[in-house]
């Protein structure tokens, strides 16, 4: 079976919280154990751990069955429906979620400005289009004008 490449296991905001007798914390998944959960090896993850996405798309600490863990983590595909972003190494958490929504806002604008360059372009040949018509139905050169 082929993997999809975009998946929380590959994605910045996969994090793990370590239960300490403070509270959860929140860490880091290092490259080492993102590897492991790429191959859907999750023998690194403690009992006192929980794993899960810092935008709160899934948590293993809510209603989270711990088998389902190789799918949702290592072969969900997230591409165009999640907020996946690939992982940068050495970035906090709260800079990437910056980055992510202007990277997406950019993508957004991207289109738009691909649509209005469409419609302008429309526009012109069909001025463009008007122009000879009319020249042409002036010099009697274009035998279906009145």
């Amino acid at each position: 079976m082929i993997r999809p490449r975009q998946t929380c296991s590959a994605c910045h905001f996969f994090v793990r919280t370590a239960g300490l007798d403070t509270g959860p914390v929140p860490l880091a998944v290092s490259e080492t154990y993102r590897e492991q959960a790429k191959s859907l090896n999750f023998s690194w993850v403690s009992k006192r751990d929980t794993l899960m996405c810092s935008h709160g798309v899934w948590d293993e600490g809510f209603n989270f069955d711990v088998r389902d863990r190789a799918k949702v983590i290592g072969e969900t595909d997230r591409r165009d429906f999640c907020f996946f972003w690939k992982h940068r190494p050495g970035m906090f958490v709260p800079p990437a979620k910056v980055l992510q929504e202007r990277e997406a806002r950019y993508r957004e604008a991207r289109k738009e400005r691909h649509l209005t360059l469409w419609g302008l372009w429309i526009a012109a040949l069909a001025l463009a289009a008007n122009v000879w018509l009319t020249v042409a139905a002036r010099l009697n050169l274009w035998p279906f004008c009145p």
